[in-house]
């Protein structure tokens, strides 16, 4: 249901873990009721890895699981 405040709530979570550090990384990523998994992952590679890897990793042909693993190993 729109306009209940969720993503304003979940925004707030978000930067008050990431104000905590109890994580090595974060990325705010936007899913909605359709999605592509390989979209998300892209997204995710964005937010999380420099921009030289991520850029590397983007222009590759990965599989979903190679992508996954290649943004593992980058954190």
């Amino acid at each position: 249901m729109p306009g209940l405040g969720k993503s304003t709530l979940a925004r707030k979570v978000y930067t008050r873990v990431k104000a905590s550090m109890h994580f090595d990384c974060f990325a705010w990523i936007t899913v909605s009721n359709e999605y592509n998994r390989m979209e998300l992952l892209k997204e995710m590679v964005n937010e999380i890895m420099e921009k030289n890897s991520a850029k590397e990793v983007l222009e590759s042909n990965f599989s979903e699981r190679k992508m996954a693993s290649e943004m593992v190993n980058e954190i």
